[in-house]
């Protein structure tokens, strides 16, 4: 038995060229969808990140500026008649940790508000990237640049005290 001879048309070879193209543009257009799906992900988890991160930032500027109030309202409830030596050191200890305190709320304030900046950036690009899967066969603007966060800390979580 014989195997018929496939001719090989100029017809045909552009059918299979046209063919094998559209399997290639279905491919990009599956890794397009599977990417920017990705990216709506990581945007979205990105924006809740730094959301939490600016209210944690907020819980601790208000944390550091009461103990600022505290330590302001007990070294005033103490007796300024009694000068001694044990009073003046626990007055200078009291006015180094109310300006610590104040250092630190602040700098969870600019922290704050470098993560809410952050956040706003994620969601743009989360609400850019959520759409954009529908539509694989269409271009996606280029990102945005990324905004100032908040600066780095040179001391992560200590406090330093001169005594």
């Amino acid at each position: 038995m014989r195997l018929p001879q496939l001719r090989l048309t100029v017809r045909r070879m552009m059918g299979v060229v046209a063919i094998a193209g559209l399997l290639c543009y279905a491919a990009i257009l599956l890794d397009r969808h599977i990417d920017r799906g990705r990216r709506a992900i990581l945007h979205s988890s990105l924006s809740r990140y730094h959301r939490e991160l600016a209210e944690f930032d907020i819980a601790q500027a208000t944390s550091e500026r009461r103990s600022a109030d505290r330590y302001r309202s007990s070294l005033e409830t103490t007796t300024p008649a009694i000068e001694s030596r044990e009073s003046r050191a626990v007055a200078k200890i009291a006015d180094q940790l109310i300006k610590e305190s104040e250092l630190m709320s602040a700098r969870y304030r600019t922290d704050s508000e470098g993560h809410s900046r952050l956040a706003r950036y994620h969601d743009v690009l989360n609400h850019k990237y959520e759409w954009a899967p529908r539509w694989p066969w269409l271009l996606v603007s280029p990102d945005p640049p990324t905004p100032n966060g908040p600066p780095p800390d040179p001391i992560v979580g200590r406090h330093h005290f001169r005594w």
